[in-house]
């Protein structure tokens, strides 16, 4: 049986036992979640200097003849991926670069074997109709490895599909580099040990993922998060510069299923929020492409609240706003570039998934940007259906109004800022590819001296 087969009945495997480790968590689930809120305490107020994103000196050479292999499975994991491709180029240029992504990765040089990014979906977990692609993915990925012998491997992000690529790569001695670290601290910790034993290095982007991974076994680095790159050209506006007070950003996701779920309960409560006010607002919801403003009109059109889509300019919404309703996602930190108020929402699909949220989550915290703060500096609302609007609403007046608390937010979120916003990620990221990539290499020369 190929690699890649045997990748799928482990999947199945591990699935069926999903339920007994799920109940070995349960025994110990005060201790998991002790472990994450220690790492996330200390990183953000613990004893010494704040940690520090790291990368490492590798100094300049020629690239040509090695050839490294990436992967990513949906299009924010492509464009994190395109810096790295374009970071290792620079410290080592004439890589080669084979690997499974999008057409946006073809076109910055990478040799695709396989398209996950287009089909989106989602590892493992997707309906039955997907699992022939991803299985097919996984088959391409397999020759890869046997034709293209990478020195190393990335796979970014995509957990659930990487976990089992990680499986195939290793099996082959490949060394594995593991780019946005999956978030087993927040959900499912048990998976650690497979991620350790799966994996040669870890990069994680966030300040206290390094501290629980290490403690966990992981060999991880802190590298910072890839969204900070992207931000590095942006200004960062004060509190009331250039503002007007009385528009309201609402983003509701970057999938066309997160805007149908989340867009209406942000409207209701955007309604709600205007009652509180005494005075109408102006609503500007934030859509990354056509297809998305166009299921945004659909729904606003059955709401009491109008609005206007602004499609494909969401910082220059967010540099003139005076408050956000943002879904949970990396959207939060756009949002915190800003020092933005705003109300995090993330409309679960129902009483069932609410519950197993309740019992297996490790996080004191959803939103990025609170744990990264160590505290709850936006509020943030995870719950299924929506008489919850008014509760949001609530949380949301004081934010914008001129009010202490406004005040407080925006201070702690210049605080966490400094936190996180450390430009450089995918050199630093790059520099541990690359190092990882020749210790092999020197592996194999000595063993052949």
């Amino acid at each position: 049986m190929s690699a890649a087969g045997s990748s799928l009945l482990q999947a199945g495997f591990e699935l069926a036992q999903a339920p007994f480790r799920a109940a070995a968590y349960m025994a110990r689930r005060s201790q998991h979640r002790r472990s994450v809120s220690d790492a996330i305490w200390e990183a953000a107020f613990g004893p010494g200097e704040r940690p520090t994103p790291r990368g490492t000196d590798v100094g300049s050479a020629d690239g040509h003849g090695t050839t490294l292999l990436i992967s990513c499975g949906d299009p924010s994991g492509e464009a994190h991926a395109i810096r790295l491709v374009e970071a290792v180029g620079r410290l080592r240029p004439g890589v080669r670069w084979v690997g499974i992504g999008g057409p946006l990765l073809e076109t910055a040089g990478v040799e695709i074997a396989a398209d996950l990014v287009s089909r989106g979906i989602m590892g493992f977990s997707q309906p039955l109709k997907e699992a022939g692609h991803a299985l097919e993915a996984m088959h391409a990925f397999e020759r890869l490895l046997d034709e293209a012998r990478p020195a190393a491997v990335v796979l970014l992000d995509y957990p659930g599909w990487h976990m089992f690529a990680a499986r195939v790569a290793k099996q082959r001695g490949i060394p594995v580099i593991d780019y946005v670290a999956p978030q087993v601290w927040a959900w499912a910790p048990w998976r650690v040990s497979r991620l350790a034993a799966r994996t040669d290095r870890v990069l994680s982007i966030l300040p206290f993922e390094e501290l629980w991974f290490a403690r966990h076994g992981v060999t991880a680095t802190w590298v910072g998060h890839p969204l900070a790159d992207a931000l590095a050209d942006l200004p960062v506006r004060a509190d009331g510069a250039a503002q007007d007070a009385d528009l309201l950003a609402i983003l509701p996701g970057s999938r066309l299923q997160e805007v149908k779920r989340n867009l209406p309960i942000q409207l209701r409560a955007a309604a709600m929020l205007m009652d509180l006010a005494g005075r109408p607002l102006r609503v500007t919801v934030c859509a990354p492409t056509a297809r998305h403003a166009e299921a945004a009109a659909a729904i606003a059109g059955d709401a009491t609240v109008p609005i206007e889509v602004a499609v494909g300019s969401l910082h220059d919404t967010l540099a003139r706003a005076r408050l956000a309703f943002v879904k949970s996602g990396t959207a939060v930190l756009d949002v915190a570039h800003h020092q933005l108020p705003s109300v995090v929402f993330y409309r679960l699909s129902g009483a069932l998934t609410d519950a197993a949220r309740r019992w297996l989550l490790s996080v004191p915290h959803v939103a990025s940007i609170n744990l990264i703060a160590g505290r709850r500096l936006v509020p943030e609302f995870v719950r299924p259906g929506e008489d919850w609007a008014a509760e949001a609403a609530l949380a949301a007046l004081p934010l914008l109004e001129d009010t202490d608390a406004r005040r407080r937010t925006v201070a702690g979120l210049a605080a966490a800022n400094a936190a996180w916003e450390t430009p450089g990620t995918a050199e630093r990221a790059a520099s541990w590819v690359v190092s990882t990539a020749e210790a092999k290499g020197r592996r194999a020369a000595e063993a052949r001296s």
